[in-house]
């Protein structure tokens, strides 16, 4: 009798840790990421294909790992070589990543414009090269907005994609048009939408998917990022946006019409500025009429940025 009762809590005990165990290996995990894709595969039946990448916002090559690819027709538009934003999950206490999303809007819309251009071609009606005009939006930037459950992502609505694999500062996949900062909620409803016009006279050129780099740089507690543009060989053009409170998309004045840039932490095409202890932001560019690196520091006054001598 003495054995029984201690028995039963015992089981009792078991029963409960399997559940739990259970619980765990049922549940998924998502992580979202820029991914640099190092190497690609199928299994030896051609049924199971792979990825093989690793995170280079916050990972070395070495580190590369495999993500499993279901869809067979994303998988042939990975490109080896290429960044994407991604987002791949495993289940439970699996060492197994599947890949979720990695732009679809791109992939399916590269795809869809590949497909019309050949088939366009064949019949006499276009040229089999040229450029593949958008149809519906591209997504080239997806972030998380901090202290939010929405999403802001940076849309091509109007204009080209296409590739280029000439040397130069285009080289790549192309993404060139008319954008606009949309802003979702958790479950994809569009909030707000700021056309990218009211800030550029002109088309703007991407060359790969990008997270913009978020941080308050103003001191007014909303977050702020930069977006940059291509200038020369020693560095890029940056303008400063604010996400307001409303969700559209503000821009914070500062000299001249950008900060020329060398270098700095994170895409090219989305830097983080660093504060000094003083609050100043500061940054660099190389001056080729000098011959050396030129450092600036902005400070935040009256509604704008100026520059400190």
């Amino acid at each position: 009798m003495r054995n029984r009762k201690i028995g039963i809590p015992l089981i009792l005990c078991g029963i409960m840790a399997a559940v739990v165990i259970s619980l765990a290996l049922m549940s998924e995990s998502l992580t979202a990421s820029t991914i640099h894709i190092v190497n690609k595969g199928t299994d030896r039946d051609g049924k199971a294909r792979w990825i093989e990448v690793y995170d280079s916002n916050n990972q070395k090559k070495e580190q590369a790992f495999r993500i499993k690819v279901e869809d067979k027709a994303a998988w042939s538009l990975l490109e080896v070589g290429s960044e994407y934003f991604a987002a791949y999950g495993r289940r439970g206490y699996g060492r197994t990543y599947t890949l979720q999303n990695a732009q679809p809007d791109a992939a399916s819309e590269a795809m869809a414009g590949r497909e019309d251009t050949d088939s366009e071609a064949e019949a006499g009606l276009a040229p089999a090269a040229g450029l593949l005009s958008v149809k519906s939006p591209m997504t080239v930037s997806n972030t998380p907005i901090p202290g939010s459950n929405s999403t802001l992502k940076l849309r091509l609505v109007e204009g080209s994609y296409y590739e280029d694999w000439q040397p130069g500062a285009y080289r790549g996949t192309v993404y060139e048009g008319a954008f606009v900062f949309e802003v979702q909620d958790e479950v994809g409803n569009v909030i707000e939408t700021t056309e990218l016009s009211r800030f550029y006279d002109g088309p703007l050129t991407f060359t790969r998917l990008f997270p913009l780099a978020m941080a308050d740089y103003n001191g007014d507690g909303l977050p702020d990022f930069t977006l940059g543009q291509h200038s020369n060989s020693s560095g890029n053009e940056y303008r400063i946006f604010s996400v307001q409170q409303n969700f559209s998309i503000a821009e914070l004045p500062v000299p001249g019409s950008g900060l020329y840039v060398s270098g700095g932490e994170g895409d090219k095409y989305s830097i983080k500025l660093k504060p000094d202890g003083d609050g100043l932001l500061r940054y660099s560019f190389y001056s080729q009429d000098e011959g050396k690196y030129v450092h600036k520091a902005l400070s935040w006054k009256d509604g704008a940025f100026v520059e400190v001598k």
